[in-house]
């Protein structure tokens, strides 16, 4: 899949590659901050970040960030990124010009602290209406994972930790777009990270009998808009989670 990624720079002090940290909540906040500025919108977190956000006692490590947003950056937006150190030692690097056809924009994201981890780098992904995706041939692509990107920016949700604050996708379209990857990149196994995901937004966030009903109706609504399925299909998966005692943990 094609789209905007910034990447943090490379570790300068070396580490174990793959290694079990996370990020920072204060870089990602950071990043928010930048991407909102210079890009003039809302910025919208969806994927494993979402669900970090969304659970924060519960939460898996993840070195990528993958973002939303209601527009595509023009070269005019991303020269509005800061290009050396400010008092905040946050600094992003353009390697390739943003403008050209078929290519993955990457910016390199500096921070002292990132600079420390294992990795010594994040990853952002952007998508945006008309992003170019390799597996439609490069041609425009408007959803993530059968959800508007643009729905995915209107309902989005805030999420307050102290004094910063997140936009992140709605819990119901979250799970559709985790049950989607969970089918393809997971291949339905009830151990992989996708199932996980969904998992811990249900316990989190819906741990009593009306609570679970309303999300359940909501997931089933939203997948009914996009999917137009006749029987849900995560529905019957939320059904399992719910006999499972999930929702009660």
């Amino acid at each position: 899949m094609e789209m905007h990624r910034l990447r943090a720079a490379p570790v300068a002090n070396g580490g174990a590659a793959g290694a079990k940290v996370d990020i920072p909540l204060r870089d990602i906040a950071n990043a928010n901050i930048y991407l909102s500025v210079a890009f003039n919108t809302k910025v919208v977190f969806i994927g494993g970040r979402a669900v970090n956000l969304l659970c924060l006692h519960d939460s898996r490590p993840t070195h990528d960030i993958d973002i939303a947003i209601g527009h595509r950056p023009t070269p005019h937006d991303y020269a509005q990124l800061p290009k050396t150190p400010g008092n905040d030692g946050v600094y992003f690097e353009l390697d390739r010009d943003p403008s050209e056809i078929r290519s993955r924009v990457k910016l390199l994201y500096h921070s002292p602290t990132v600079a420390k981890l294992p990795d010594g780098r994040m990853e952002i992904d952007i998508y945006y209406p008309g992003y170019l995706s390799s597996a439609t041939g490069f041609k425009p692509k408007s959803d993530v994972n059968g959800i508007s990107i643009s729905d995915i920016v209107a309902t989005s949700e805030t999420v307050k930790v102290g004094s910063m604050e997140f936009n992140v996708v709605n819990p119901a379209m979250l799970v559709l777009m985790k049950y989607d990857t969970w089918l393809s990149r997971g291949k339905g196994d009830y151990n992989a990270k996708d199932f996980r995901d969904i998992a811990n937004i249900v316990k989190n966030h819906f741990n009593n009998p009306t609570q679970f009903e309303e999300f359940k109706a909501a997931v089933m609504a939203t997948e009914r808009r996009y999917v137009h399925a006749k029987e849900s299909e995560v529905g019957a998966l939320l059904r399992e989670l719910e006999l499972s005692g999930v929702h009660r943990e």
